[in-house]
């Protein structure tokens, strides 16, 4: 474990005791503390600003412990769990992920990741989906193996892969890397992803009435 200041060890101690608190001694102190200071190092090695290390790290954090407990068999899960996946996770998979909260809220778990994550987000793609009504609100993380081990379902957004257990429910888009597209290119691609999403959750959550696409509500 690299070196933490004295500040940010206090920060880290409080999210410890919050995700302590959280749990409910489900967890131990030990444990938990464990998993956030790895949660620390990963997010902590990407962050351009100290100051939204914490708050992402508890984020990082209750995901990772969010996992060990549905593993263990101690916490049910509430809704189905979705897992989506591109190279960077700083564009196409934060778009699925943000279209299935927009079009499903509070219908399912949805995650986020990347095999090799960026440091941010695209600022283009930001861009537009806020223009569409849409907020991005991921953070670029790498695919882990609890992340897989929780999904029902697992969509490959791109032309990446990774192992999958043969009982997961997996499906792969044919998406374009966003990076380096004119405004055009970026909005078919987001199109793409949109008419995807929307076939998705038609899928996995039948008889749920979706609200109009984004492309039929405005420009």
């Amino acid at each position: 474990m690299n070196v933490v200041d004295p500040i940010m060890r206090g920060h880290l101690e409080h999210v410890v005791n919050s995700l302590v608190n959280e749990t409910r001694g489900s967890i131990g102190r030990d444990e938990i503390r464990e998993v956030v200071y790895d949660a620390y190092e990963e997010i902590a090695a990407g962050a351009k600003f100290d100051q939204f290390i914490p708050i992402l790290t508890m984020r990082q954090a209750r995901l990772l412990l969010d996992a060990r407990e549905y593993r263990s068999g101690s916490k049910r899960k509430d809704f189905l769990s979705v897992l989506l996946v591109c190279g960077t996770n700083a564009g196409r998979s934060q778009v699925a992920a943000a279209l299935l909260r927009f079009y499903a809220p509070g219908r399912l778990d949805v995650v986020s990741a990347g095999q090799d994550p960026a440091q941010a987000t695209n600022p283009e793609v930001v861009t537009f989906m806020h223009e569409h009504g849409v907020e991005l609100t991921d953070y670029p993380k790498r695919l882990r193996p609890e992340f897989i081990d929780m999904a029902d379902h697992i969509v490959f957004v791109g032309s990446n892969d990774a192992a999958v257990p043969p009982d997961k429910d997996t499906e792969r888009w044919p998406i374009p890397h966003m990076t380096g597209l004119d405004r055009e290119a970026m909005r078919e691609a987001i199109e793409g992803i949109d008419v995807r999403v929307r076939d998705f959750a038609a899928r996995v959550l039948p008889g749920a009435q979706l609200p109009p696409s984004i492309f039929d509500r405005r420009s």
